[in-house]
């Protein structure tokens, strides 16, 4: 990997490092799973129930995102140039063990950080509603490339959000991030156009 995706990948583990931090000060762990005093979890899950629906619910968003990729719609033509310019100078030297590597990190640092701290904090103060609401949205702020790439994020952490408050463990949404960070990245990365302005004449 070039140097500026080692340093992409340090710091999406620090994130979980920094979440982990935080949470030591104000005595709550982001690693401790959905609290009883907070409702729990709606199912219990052993782990290897929680990583396969983890590998299976990867799959809707990774539809949604091949739709992105072949849409000839310009809000999503507009993301494509944006990341075309940022990304495939970075990503040509990408290998598949690279890609996999930084999605780990992404999967457990952003997770661990948003769904980990952020909701799991403001699920104890306020409930589940209004923690899922509040971390996607700021998920969401905090992947801003365009107008319509941070709904789009925001989606996501929704569906992220809504994971954890079903099962009550990260291990499902670092699943589900990490696969689809994964994918995505090799597809970028990959010799097949993908963000070519699809279907311009």
């Amino acid at each position: 990997m070039r140097r500026p995706l080692v340093w992409a990948t340090l710091f999406e583990f620090f994130l979980a490092v920094v979440a982990l931090a935080v949470g030591a000060v104000f005595r709550f762990s982001p690693l401790a799973g959905l609290p009883d005093s907070a409702g729990g979890a709606v199912f219990s899950m052993t782990t290897g129930a929680a990583i396969f629906l983890g590998v299976s619910a990867a799959m809707p968003p990774l539809l949604l995102f091949f739709i992105f990729l072949r849409s000839d719609r310009p809000p999503f033509r507009r993301i494509r140039a944006i990341l075309r310019r940022v990304l495939e100078p970075l990503l040509r030297s990408l290998t598949p063990l690279g890609a996999g590597v930084l999605s780990l990190a992404a999967g457990v640092g952003e997770e661990v950080l948003f769904r980990g701290l952020v909701m799991g904090a403001i699920l104890l103060w306020l409930g589940p509603l209004p923690a899922v609401l509040a971390s996607s949205l700021l998920f969401g702020a905090l992947h801003w490339v365009t107008p319509a790439y941070a709904a789009y994020a925001t989606l996501l952490g929704l569906y992220l959000g809504g994971l954890y408050i079903l099962t009550g463990t990260l291990l499902v949404p670092i699943i589900v991030h990490a696969i689809y960070d994964a994918v995505a990245l090799v597809l970028l990365a990959s010799r097949e156009g993908y963000l070519s302005d699809y279907g311009k004449k």
